[in-house]
């Protein structure tokens, strides 16, 4: 395939989407979708993310293929601004699962205004706390499940201690 010299800067309303090369510095100031249900857009120069890029990344499962991902040259920056809007159609999250959207890139900067989509079945979510220091994201339970379990396992040490003092 050849590469795509991108017109750059996409303006918000429009969309850039499909997977495939782009040449050239790109600018998104509307929607960036990565992928053909889902797949890879591989950039040779630098990425820039405006307050009002949307990037939609679609998930349907761990395995490679199975995500969107922005591939950089190794040498390319990304910047990073705007929504990130996870959709998870398709996926059943797994405590311990992990993705990488982000690949390759020298650098990245910046941060999402928000992160959206997150949340998955049977209390578990996405942590993206690594999302701008290696790409990549972790299913773990939600921190109210979390707390919820700990609340529980406390009420039993007390109810058990309770009942030994009598």
């Amino acid at each position: 395939m050849e590469p795509l010299q991108a017109p750059s800067p996409f303006n918000e309303g429009g969309t850039l989407g499909g997977s495939g090369n782009l040449n050239g510095l790109v600018t998104v100031a509307g929607t960036l979708a990565p992928g053909e249900s889902p797949g890879t857009l591989h950039f040779t120069n630098d990425l820039t993310l405006k307050n009002s890029a949307s990037l939609n990344i679609e998930i349907t499962g761990i395995n490679p293929g199975a995500f969107d991902i922005l591939n950089g040259n190794g040498s390319n920056t990304l910047i990073i601004d705007g929504i990130l809007a996870l959709d998870n159609t398709g996926y059943t999250g797994v405590r311990g699962d992990s993705i990488t959207i982000f690949t390759n890139w020298d650098t990245v900067s910046g941060t999402f205004s928000s992160i959206t989509g997150t949340d998955l079945e049977d209390g578990l979510e996405w942590d993206t706390r690594n999302i701008y220091s290696t790409g990549s994201m972790t299913v773990i339970p939600e921190p109210s499940s979390v707390t919820l379990l700990l609340l529980s396992f406390l009420a039993m040490i007390t109810q058990h201690y309770k009942s030994q003092k009598k």
